[in-house]
């Protein structure tokens, strides 16, 4: 039988013999003792999951996620703790130096008759907005009293609550500084009162909570001073020491990061840091539900864009609510323009401190035994290798991995593994550190996804891209040996992973494999990821993926372009070989500035361009290769007159002599048309061979005559005639054609 339920028996015993009223008066508590009371206080954990913690001037009341911890008239889930109190009038006032968040965290007040019959005050979240909230629980039935949003957006803090009784009415308040109040509720409710405390639970998605209670006062008794007299400054601590060194091997993403932990977070009402004595702005203190994983966490996130190659120095100052101050800085030496050799090895026996031979980016690691372990597992523990320059593309990462212990009830499930093709965190939303994670290449590893522990490949925007169903499951204590690669195919990124027992052979083939997503990174280091996972990681092998490279091989040559005077001409090119490819057009053997594409276009031409030579120098690593000449042509921009022109009678007086309207069509040309006059070819129909005979007669005429100025001459026009015939019709259209656009030009006897 609960601690709580005796002494509520014994108080009942006391008051039928002895008549006591007052034997449990609520009592205050400022929790400032390193261990709960527990001869006033009951700890109450339902689910079996919660954690009580005394920080030495709070209450701490965790739970994890992914379960409900809720009151109703189903059953009473929330983790609390609570005092025997008597059946009389009262008011209590409790602090909470933690907000609600997510969707929905709550803490409040709980006033019982017994553990089916009791009154519910909380401050909640619904992901939006902080809500009040009350409600009366019987055996059937839950009944809403009050549920509001009140002026704080959801991580406010400190939150303070009151709850009055007088008789069979009751009244919620609330503050947001612990002065100015504001009635919320009254109604009225009778109750017996046994027993009363603080409460926190979840509920709807089930986020993970810690509940932080400053104080539990009868406004009667007060505690006076709160605490006590704290006159010891704030305990900062840098946890990778006061000197640190950045960039000396090269930069595994685009920022430093100075971590570290501050004692008693939630008396600390200022947290800020400087560089090179310029204020920079506050620091965010943990737990923040992403990369500040424990209690008064933090992480000066720095740029390297904002450091001086050499020396910086970083100061980290704290001040606590009754103004004491205390402050650390560290000398941060900024090594600049080091680009990290693609090959690389980590033995962590040879290690003493991390930031040696890698960049820590989250949480507090160790190396002990050869390995390199956090110290506390939480979110996203990762320490980054390896540069951000385009040769850091296509590589193959081996390192041993043990893991201790998997909770699938933790936040996004838990993984431990590698990230590549990382740069560093994004800001996507103002929030200090910034936690913004893609994009970047993929994150591959052993976790939770689809209700089933499983190898998995993550791409960017946390789209999963591969997964092994087959139903394996890695066991705990077991090294094993992760593996995986990245290398780009035609442009496309291919992420694959395997995994086996350290000491057996390795498998041949890969276990899972995946294409990028678009948006991805095309280069980056790597990182060993631990997200919530007890797990050591050995030394770790990084060698670049060689690809064979095949020199160019042009498959579609230039062909030569004819053009009219004034117009552009178009060249195109295509070439096989392994990307990237590169382009370089030429003129009469001299480059083009800026012709450096597949396909080149001409500015307007002019005469002076008839006749020119275009090449194009296809490269690639491996090789270059030159094309084929394609050659020029530009028509001149002249006079001419159509077919229709010269056959008409009243016109027969502009042909130029020595030809006229009767002269056969053989006296001049091969002997195409039998029989036939210039006149009678210029009248007939059809296509083919007729129409082009159309068009030469009328060609003969427009150069023969000394008033137009033709673009042919006319020994021209009948060399290119007699040239095609006899021939095939795609000569005669070919030539047709050209001619057609000779007489197609302003005609100067109309």
């Amino acid at each position: 039988m609960k601690k709580w339920v005796l002494s509520y028996l014994l108080f009942l015993c006391l008051s039928l013999f002895a008549g006591v009223a007052t034997a449990f008066a609520i009592v205050s508590d400022d929790f400032s003792n390193s261990a709960l009371n527990t001869s006033l206080w009951t700890f109450i954990n339902p689910r079996g999951d919660a954690t009580l913690r005394m920080t030495g001037t709070q209450a701490s009341i965790s739970f994890p996620a992914r379960r409900s911890h809720d009151a109703w008239y189903t059953g009473n889930y929330e983790a609390r703790i609570m005092q025997p109190a008597t059946d009389s009038d009262f008011e209590v006032e409790v602090k909470f130096e933690s907000s609600p968040i997510g969707n929905a965290a709550m803490n409040g007040i709980i006033v019982e008759q017994d553990s089916q019959n009791y009154l519910r005050f909380e401050f909640y979240s619904n992901a939006t907005n902080t809500m009040i909230f009350a409600a009366v629980i019987t055996p059937s039935a839950g009944t809403v009293k009050n549920d509001v949003s009140i002026n704080a957006t959801p991580g406010y803090a400190p939150l303070y609550m009151r709850i009055k009784r007088n008789g069979e009415n009751w009244t919620q308040s609330y503050s947001l500084d612990g002065s100015s109040w504001t009635q919320s509720v009254t109604f009225s409710e009778s109750l017996k009162v046994s027993a009363v405390g603080v409460s926190a639970g979840n509920a709807i998605t089930s986020p993970a909570y810690t509940s932080l209670i400053d104080y539990f006062f009868n406004t009667s008794s007060p505690i006076e001073p709160q605490d006590g007299n704290d006159l010891a400054p704030p305990a900062i601590k840098i946890w990778y020491g006061l000197n640190q060194k950045f960039g000396q091997i090269g930069t595994p993403q685009i920022s430093a990061g100075i971590l570290g932990n501050i004692s008693n977070p939630s008396r600390i009402s200022s947290l800020t840091y400087s560089l090179n004595g310029i204020a920079k702005g506050p620091l965010s203190m943990g737990p923040n539900g992403t990369r500040l994983q424990n209690w008064g966490d933090f992480n000066a996130n720095i740029s390297f864009a904002d450091l001086i190659c050499g020396n910086n120095k970083v100061k980290i100052t704290a001040k606590d609510n009754l103004g004491n101050t205390a402050s650390k800085t560290v000398n941060l030496e900024y090594a600049c323009n080091n680009y990290w050799p693609e090959t690389y090895f980590i033995d962590w026996n040879t290690v003493t401190n991390i930031q040696d031979v890698a960049q820590v980016v989250d949480g507090l690691w160790k190396v002990k035994g050869g390995v390199l372990r956090p110290v506390r597992p939480g979110y996203d523990r990762v320490v980054a290798i390896g540069g951000i320059d385009p040769s850091w593309d296509d590589y193959v990462i081996t390192v041993p991995v043990t893991f201790f212990s998997l909770d699938p009830t933790v936040p996004w499930g838990p993984l431990v593994g590698i990230i590549m093709r990382w740069q560093g965190h994004y800001d996507w939303d103002g929030t200090q550190p910034p936690y913004g994670w893609w994009p970047l290449g993929a994150v591959g590893g052993y976790g939770w996804i689809d209700n089933d522990y499983k190898l998995q490949i993550i791409g960017n925007n946390s789209v999963p891209i591969a997964k092994d169903n087959s139903g394996r499951h890695l066991k705990t204590r077991v090294p094993y040996i992760f593996k995986m690669r990245v290398k780009t195919k035609d442009d496309v990124s291919i992420y694959s992973l395997k995994v086996w027992e350290k000491n057996s052979p390795e498998p041949s083939g890969w276990d899972i494999s995946g294409t990028g997503i678009a948006g991805e990174l095309k280069y980056g280091s790597v990182m060993l990821m631990s997200h919530y996972v007890d797990a050591d990681f050995g030394n770790v092998t990084i060698t670049p993926v060689v690809q064979a490279v095949n020199p160019p091989v042009i498959t579609t040559q230039p062909i030569q372009q004819t053009v009219n005077e004034g117009q552009n001409a178009t060249f195109t090119i295509a070439a096989s070989g392994t990307p990237p490819m590169a382009y370089k057009w030429k003129r009469n053997g001299v480059a083009i500035p800026g012709a450096t594409s597949a396909v080149y276009t001409t500015p307007a031409t002019t005469y002076l361009d008839n006749g020119a030579i275009f090449r194009c120098v296809v490269s690639n690593p491996a090789g270059s290769v030159l094309s084929n000449p394609a050659t020029l042509t530009v028509i001149r921009s002249s006079e001419g007159c159509e077919h229709g022109y010269w056959k008409q009678p009243q016109n027969f007086a502009s042909w130029p002599a020595p030809y006229h309207p009767e002269d056969l069509f053989s006296s001049v040309f091969e002997n195409a048309f039998p029989d036939k006059t210039l006149l009678e070819v210029l009248e007939q129909g059809g296509g083919g061979l007729d129409s082009l005979g159309r068009e030469t007669v009328a060609a003969l005429l427009n150069a023969q005559s000394a008033e137009i100025d033709y673009n042919l001459t006319t020994a021209e026009v009948i060399r290119r005639f007699n040239g095609v015939f006899p021939g095939a019709k795609e000569r005669y259209d070919a030539l047709k054609s050209l001619l057609t656009g000779f007489n197609l030009q302003d005609c100067p006897l109309n």
